[in-house]
């Protein structure tokens, strides 16, 4: 009996080895299968063919779920409505690597540290147009995650902070290369820290909010605005910095 209990024991964990769905992760990142040619799927269909396995989600780590939402082949769906939130909602839609996400306690600190690690500045000249277009989308796919009121409201005073300053640095960079990013980036991580603004009851801020109906709706849905209200709130959001 005695030498049959190691004999088990390896019987076990070669099978919980063997059971593992996240051994076929590639650097914690789940691989998208590629779609047939000539398929004759839905595309209902279709959106389920990029779900993300339940099995897979349950064991994927935060850091690798939200990546594997970076590389969804589809999340440029962010970018099909004309509101960052609305935008947002049409991907969770269409795929549950949102809906996943938001289950995880962890993923506003995880979203914090993937978007401090994106440079707006490490842009170069010599890449493809469409390469260019990939990395400050991901940057602004990063925002549109992090700055949802829930992402937001799940981050401690500290982080909190930590974001706002991050923000005021990413608009900065981005608008030194502007005529890259131009002023739809911007509004992107100028909505992150009017969101924080009203969610701190900034009183400044909260006058401009109820008085004008660009702030309210960059503030409210991640919606267009002039450029000159971009940098006021940008402004505005400067001096209130100083007092956190």
């Amino acid at each position: 009996m005695k030498t049959s209990l190691p004999i088990i024991s390896l019987c076990l964990l070669f099978l919980a080895c063997e059971s593992d769905p996240c051994k076929e992760l590639k650097n914690g990142v789940y691989q998208y299968p590629e779609l047939p040619e000539n398929h004759t799927m839905t595309s209902d269909e279709v959106d389920k063919f990029y779900y993300i396995p339940s099995d897979i989600a349950e064991c994927i780590s935060t850091e690798g779920l939200i990546e594997s939402i970076l590389t969804y082949p589809h999340v440029g769906l962010i970018f099909a409505h004309h509101t960052g939130d609305g935008g947002y909602k049409l991907l969770k839609n269409h795929f549950n690597g949102p809906d996943v996400l938001e289950t995880r306690l962890d993923r506003s600190q995880e979203l914090l540290k993937k978007y401090m690690s994106w440079d707006p500045l490490g842009i170069d000249p010599s890449w493809e147009n469409l390469e260019i277009g990939r990395y400050m989308a991901r940057g602004v796919y990063l925002e549109v995650f992090i700055n949802q009121f829930k992402n937001l409201e799940n981050l401690d005073r500290d982080d909190q902070k930590t974001l706002f300053g991050r923000s005021l640095e990413v608009y900065d960079n981005e608008k030194s290369l502007l005529d890259y990013y131009g002023y739809f980036a911007l509004r992107h991580n100028t909505a992150t820290v009017a969101r924080l603004m009203y969610l701190h009851k900034y009183e400044p801020f909260m006058s401009l909010y109820k008085a004008n109906e660009y702030v309210f709706n960059l503030t409210a849905y991640i919606s267009a605005a002039p450029q000159q209200i971009i940098d006021q709130i940008h402004e505005m959001a400067v001096e209130y910095f100083k007092t956190l």
